[in-house]
């Protein structure tokens, strides 16, 4: 009777932190489409929260699905706790971000991922070349280095997924994609045995930091420091590793 009080107690005095992330499939960070959570393989973001709510008994992650910008404006409402995003100063100003000294403090981050080109293995290795006609370049709806790739050669397909963009250059019905890279040492052999080349250097850099909302943290923490500190001490490249295989 005494473990089966010590257990419910330890279970209900736990923190829940209400963790909103996207409703698209976005890999190897996030897998699958909708509001459900997958059980099974639902993407290195999600295994690493997971780990973290196991390792930390007093801390509880519930997950919620929506588009990224209902996730930010529920975010700054309280309607959520926490999201992973990159910073910016706006951001800086609506969210509380990890910080020593009132800057923030980049060794408490949940990785960092970059974002290229990629083309069939048969294209040159400027396909972009002004001097060429206008490359067909898929890239998702709302994705962030959408002002560098026009800023190319390139005329822009819109897809509503990576998977989609992907699958249209696999059909050859556009010529190049926009993808994560540099996420493992081996990323750009992985392309290449599908027959695809990376090319170097990326559109753009990013690095994810877990962030919450203001209130949030003002009434939690030592719950937001507890996270934030574990988080940062993971391998995040290995829990993003099987996805991109």
């Amino acid at each position: 009777m005494f473990l089966v009080c010590l257990f419910f107690c330890a279970s209900a005095s736990a923190t829940t932190v209400i963790f909103c992330y996207e409703d698209k499939s976005v890999p190897p960070f996030y897998t699958g489409t909708g509001s459900g959570v997958p059980v099974n393989a639902p993407g290195g973001t999600i295994d690493m929260l997971r780990q973290a709510d196991a390792a930390l008994n007093n801390i509880s992650f519930r997950f919620v699905r929506q588009p990224w910008k209902r996730c930010l404006d529920d975010l700054k409402r309280g309607k959520v706790d926490a999201l992973i995003a990159s910073y910016t100063h706006k951001r800086d100003r609506l969210y509380t971000y990890p910080k020593k000294n009132d800057k923030l403090d980049s060794r408490l981050h949940v990785g960092s991922h970059a974002t290229c080109l990629v083309t069939r293995e048969d294209f040159p290795n400027n396909p972009f070349d002004t001097r060429n006609e206008p490359i067909a370049t898929a890239i998702p709806r709302g994705h962030s280095v959408l002002n560098e790739v026009k800023a190319l050669n390139a005329s822009i397909v819109y897809t509503n997924s990576t998977e989609q963009s992907l699958f249209l250059l696999d059909q050859r019905r556009v010529d190049a994609s926009v993808v994560l890279c540099n996420l493992t040492g081996n990323h750009q052999a992985i392309f290449k045995k599908q027959g695809l080349k990376l090319h170097y250097p990326p559109l753009r850099v990013k690095t994810g930091y877990l962030i919450f909302n203001n209130e949030y943290y003002g009434n939690n923490r030592k719950t937001c420091h507890q996270v934030w500190h574990y988080l940062s001490q993971l391998d995040h490249y290995s829990f993003y590793n099987d996805y991109l295989k």
